[in-house]
C-alpha cells in the first residue's frame, strides 16, 4: 500500500504499486445499516463539531461552508460551547479547533482561561496554541502549565516554551500573535 485516504462517502481508498510493480486503486466501503446518529451530523454548529475527518480537504470545505451560512453567530456558538463546561470534552476540544483552523484566533483571554481547565486533553491542546504565539501575555500561563498534575500536558508546555525561544531567536521563524 502506498497511499490511504477517507473519502466525503466514508469509503477507505487506498493505492498500491510503486517502484516498477503493478498498481491499483482500491475502495473498501461498509455495506451494512448505519444508525441515525453515524449518518446524520446535526444542524448549524452541531453539523461542524460533529464532521468527521477534520484534517480532509473536503471535510474542511464543508466546515467553511457552514461558518458561511452561521455567519457572526459562529464564533458566538463555539465562545458558548466553549463557556460552558457541561458541553462534553469532546464538543469543547473541537470547538477550539475550529477557532483555530477557520477563525476567528482563539483571544489570549480564553486560552488563559482554558489553561486552567479541568480536562487535560485541553490543556495540552491549549499549550500547543501558546507555543504558537510570540506575545508576552502568554508566558505566565504557559510557564504555569510547567506544574501541572498530567504528565502529558507538562510535556506540551515544555515544548512550547522550547518552540516560543527557538522562535525569538531565529530571526527567519515568527510564530503567530
Amino acid at each position: 500500500m502506498t497511499a490511504l485516504d477517507v473519502g466525503p462517502d466514508g469509503a477507505l481508498y487506498f493505492a498500491t504499486g510503486g517502484r516498477g510493480t503493478d498498481g491499483g486503486i482500491y475502495r473498501v466501503r461498509w455495506t451494512g445499516i448505519a444508525t441515525p446518529k453515524s449518518i446524520r451530523f446535526g444542524r448549524g454548529i452541531q453539523e461542524a463539531l460533529d464532521q468527521p475527518q477534520l484534517e480532509s480537504d473536503w471535510a474542511r470545505a464543508r466546515v467553511a461552508a457552514i461558518k458561511g451560512k452561521l455567519g457572526e453567530s459562529w464564533q458566538t456558538e463555539l465562545d458558548r460551547i466553549l463557556a460552558d463546561r457541561r458541553n462534553s470534552d469532546r464538543d469543547r476540544l473541537r470547538a477550539i479547533e475550529l477557532l483555530t483552523y477557520f477563525g476567528p484566533q482563539p483571544t489570549t483571554e480564553l486560552l488563559t482561561d482554558l489553561s486552567r481547565d479541568a480536562d487535560p486533553a485541553m490543556r495540552a491542546r491549549v499549550a500547543r496554541l501558546m507555543g504558537g504565539r510570540s506575545g508576552d501575555e502568554l508566558t505566565e500561563p504557559l510557564a504555569a502549565l510547567l506544574n501541572d498534575k498530567d504528565a502529558w500536558v507538562r510535556r506540551v508546555a515544555c515544548e512550547s516554551i522550547a518552540h516560543r525561544e527557538l522562535a525569538r531567536r531565529c530571526g527567519a521563524c515568527k510564530p503567530v500573535g
